[in-house]
């Protein structure tokens, strides 16, 4: 899983108020090596927080007939159906 999915996820923690900041200290309770979380309860919410995400598929839209190109409202509009928002 990527840094950045892992940042929003500890964002969530903390603004959702499930885990206090200091538990994301930098080398604090984040584990490279071993890809996890040395706090049990985080360890989980990030196990079911992965298993959310890989489950989401979106069926893109064909591209058009004589262009390797999709219309970007086209993808927007799946991505949305899909119940995920975009920038």
């Amino acid at each position: 899983m990527s840094n950045k999915m892992r940042e929003q996820f500890e964002t969530w923690q903390v603004e959702s108020g499930r885990t206090d900041p200091y538990w994301f200290q930098p080398g604090y309770s984040w584990n490279e090596a071993t890809q996890s979380y040395s706090m049990h309860a985080i360890q989980e919410d990030w196990a079911c927080w992965k298993a959310s995400r890989s489950v989401i598929v979106v069926e893109l839209p064909q591209p058009a007939e004589d262009s390797a190109l999709m219309d970007a409202n086209e993808v927007r509009a799946a991505i949305h159906a899909a119940g995920i928002r975009t920038k």
